[in-house]
C-alpha cells in the first residue's frame, strides 16, 4: 500500500481542534485549536494546498478561520457573518458564497471583507442542501416538501440555470458540461444520482441506487467525488454503508463497494486506488481500497472526528 506523503486535515469536534495527520504513520502532526463556541460548517483547501478554510457557525453568526498549513496557525477573518447554512469558496479563497438561515444567498469578498446579499424570491422559500462554484457560476440545490430544485446563479445573483427534481437533493457536484446531484425519497425514481446537462435542451439522466440485497433500509446517497480524469463518479451511500461507482461516459453504475458501516463523505487519493471516508454516525475516518473493493482500516483516535476533512501532500 502506497500512501507516501499523503496527509490530511481533520476536525476533532470533541477538543475543537483541526488535526494534521500523516496517513502513512497515522501520527497526528499538529493540533490547531479553534473557538469552541463554533460548530464547523465546512473545511476547504486552496488550489496550492498551502491554506485551508474552516467555516464555522453558532446559532446566530458565522465565521471563517484561515489555516496556514506550513506554520500550523489559524486566524479568524475580521468580518461579521450571519449563521452559515451552506458555504463554498473559490479555489483562491478570494470569494465565498454562502446561504444563511433565512435561505438568502450572499457573496463575501475576502479581500475587501464586503458581504453582499444576493436574493432570489423564487428560490428563497426553500431550504438549501448544498452549494458549489465552477467557472463563475454558483450552483445550489434546494429542498421544498418532497421535491427539489437545482439552480445556478451568476456572481451578481441572477438565475442562469434551473432544473427541477422530484426527490430531495442531498449533495451536488458541478462539471463544465453538467451538474450532478444525489437525491433521496424520489416518488418517481427512488434514490440515486441525477445528472443535468447544462444545455437545458438535453434530458437529464437518472441513475437509481438501491441498498444492498441484505439491507432493508434506504441507501441515502449523500456525497459525490470524482477521479482525476473526471470519468468516474463515486457516490457515498450513508445508510447502506456502500459506494456506487458510476461511469460518466456510459452514464451507468459500473460497480459497488460494500463497506459494511455508515460513511458520509469520500476523498480519493491521487491515483484513485485508495480513498478516505468520513462518517457522521461513527465520527471516525476509514481507509478504503477502491480496486479490491474493501474496507482496509478505521482510525483509532479517541477523538470525535467530523466528516469534513481535506487531503494534501
Amino acid at each position: 500500500m502506497e500512501l507516501t506523503n499523503a496527509k490530511l486535515l481533520a476536525i476533532d469536534l470533541g477538543t475543537s481542534e483541526v488535526l494534521s495527520i500523516d496517513l502513512t504513520s497515522q501520527a497526528i502532526l499538529s493540533r490547531i485549536p479553534y473557538l469552541n463556541t463554533y460548530t464547523p460548517a465546512g473545511l476547504f483547501i486552496n488550489a496550492t494546498r498551502t491554506k485551508a478554510c474552516l467555516a464555522a457557525t453558532t446559532s446566530h453568526e458565522g465565521a471563517l478561520f484561515i489555516i496556514d498549513i506550513a506554520t500550523n496557525s489559524l486566524y479568524k477573518l475580521p468580518t461579521p457573518l450571519p449563521h452559515l447554512s451552506q458555504i463554498t469558496l473559490t479555489d483562491d479563497f478570494k470569494n465565498a458564497y454562502f446561504v444563511d438561515q433565512t435561505a438568502t444567498l450572499h457573496h463575501l469578498d475576502t479581500t475587501t471583507m464586503k458581504t453582499t446579499p444576493l436574493v432570489n424570491p423564487d428560490i428563497t422559500t426553500c431550504r438549501c442542501n448544498g452549494i458549489c462554484i465552477l467557472n463563475n457560476t454558483i450552483y445550489t440545490i434546494w429542498e421544498n416538501d418532497d421535491q427539489g430544485i437545482v439552480a445556478g446563479f451568476s456572481p451578481q445573483g441572477q438565475v442562469v440555470f434551473e432544473r427541477f427534481i422530484g426527490g430531495i437533493p442531498t449533495n451536488l457536484f458541478a462539471l463544465p458540461d453538467k451538474v450532478m446531484t444525489t437525491f433521496t425519497r424520489n416518488k418517481l425514481h427512488g434514490e440515486g444520482l441525477a445528472i443535468f446537462p447544462l444545455d437545458e435542451m438535453e434530458a437529464p439522466n437518472y441513475l437509481v441506487i438501491n441498498p444492498a440485497d441484505n439491507c432493508a433500509i434506504n441507501a441515502y446517497p449523500c456525497h459525490i467525488t470524482l477521479n482525476d480524469e473526471q470519468t468516474i463518479a463515486y457516490v457515498t451511500n450513508e445508510d447502506s454503508g456502500s459506494i456506487s461507482v458510476i461511469g460518466l461516459e456510459t452514464m451507468q453504475i459500473i460497480n459497488s463497494i460494500q463497506i459494511g458501516r455508515s460513511i458520509t463523505t469520500l476523498s480519493l487519493l491521487s491515483d484513485s486506488r485508495f480513498a478516505i471516508a468520513g462518517s457522521n454516525m461513527f465520527a471516525d475516518l476509514s481507509l478504503i481500497d477502491t480496486v479490491n473493493r474493501r474496507l482496509m482500516a478505521v482510525s483509532e483516535t479517541s477523538g470525535e472526528l467530523s466528516s469534513w476533512f481535506c487531503l494534501y501532500n
